[in-house]
């Protein structure tokens, strides 16, 4: 968490994007609260390549709508 507060501290949260592989948004701090966060649901014990192309596609999708 402290690395979250420095990034915040030092940059507009709107710039931030954080996944959370496995843990839910309900479980962060209520300073993180606001923050845009997604979750990456790991039930079915994915492989870190698999989360990757995930995450990019969430990624892309929420920076380009029409991706």
């Amino acid at each position: 968490m402290f690395e979250w507060g420095y990034l915040i501290a030092k940059m507009a949260t709107h710039k931030l994007h954080v996944f959370l592989i496995g843990v839910s948004k309900e479980h962060l701090s209520s300073d993180l609260a606001e923050i845009w966060a997604e979750e990456i649901k790991n039930n079915d014990n994915k492989t870190s390549e698999q989360i990757a192309t995930e995450i990019a596609n969430v990624f892309l999708g929420a920076v380009f709508p029409i991706y």
